[in-house]
């Protein structure tokens, strides 16, 4: 099974000087060893698990992605490097990255540490408690980017993350919320799904929001066991 929820670390494009250049966010991607973090935490795990994961109908993978997108999965410090250079930044720049205690998500924000340096970027990570860091994402009082996680579980639910009506907007692009809203009313599966492919696409390239891997998990059961069909959580995700 995919997992339920995946890392994402969530540029503030609004406000910080860097991060608001779409080329800079792009160059990011550039300079991010996707496969190697999830080689290094997230084993056997799906690179791209963000917005939409893997086994879910509008689910897109790299390798069928357009080439100017997929290309932000190919990773190039040296590329990545050029790019901040060509949107204004020869120098680089520096960007506080607010991440969970946990060990993973310091693991992952210590992994592009490492690699954004290489396309001189320079990070420093702050490490909040849970309950701080939502405080923190809910005011939009990061200056950099914020660690959180997102359900998967659905498209229209990842997508939805999007949604200007969300804590600290993401998106103020027209056309994307209006594809996103017109998916929400569609009641036609294909159509739907058509909608979905769009706005995935939309997200991907706008590189506002970085979507590490999906894990996956096994799910086992007897059998025998009545009114059992596979579900592993019944609660707010109703997966």
């Amino acid at each position: 099974l995919s997992g339920n929820n995946v890392v994402c670390l969530k540029m503030n494009r609004l406000n910080n000087q860097y991060l608001k250049v779409k080329a800079v966010r792009q160059a990011l991607f550039k300079a991010t060893d996707f496969q190697r973090i999830t080689d290094l935490l997230w084993p056997g795990g799906d690179s791209l698990g963000f917005p939409v994961a893997k086994g879910q109908p509008a689910y897109i993978a790299i390798s069928d992605l357009p080439a100017a997108t997929k290309d932000l999965f190919t990773y190039d410090a040296v590329k990545a490097k050029q790019m901040i250079a060509d949107a204004g930044f020869p120098n680089g720049f520096s960007v506080e990255l607010v991440v969970s205690n946990n060990a993973t998500q310091v693991d992952l924000a210590t992994s592009l540490v490492n690699q954004w340096a290489k396309a001189g970027v320079t990070v420093t990570i702050k490490s909040l408690d849970p309950t701080v860091l939502t405080t923190v994402y809910n005011d939009v009082s990061y200056t950099g980017l914020a660690s959180w996680t997102v359900s998967t579980n659905n498209a229209l639910v990842s997508l939805g993350q999007v949604s200007p009506n969300t804590p600290g907007p993401t998106y103020e692009d027209g056309p994307m919320n209006a594809i996103l809203l017109q998916a929400e009313q569609e009641m036609d599966p294909v159509k739907r799904t058509a909608l979905e492919k769009q706005l995935n696409l939309l997200v991907l390239d706008d590189a506002g929001m970085m979507g590490f891997a999906n894990p996956s998990s096994l799910n086992c059961y007897w059998p025998w066991v009545k009114n059992y069909y596979n579900e592993v959580e019944c609660g707010y995700h109703s997966q």
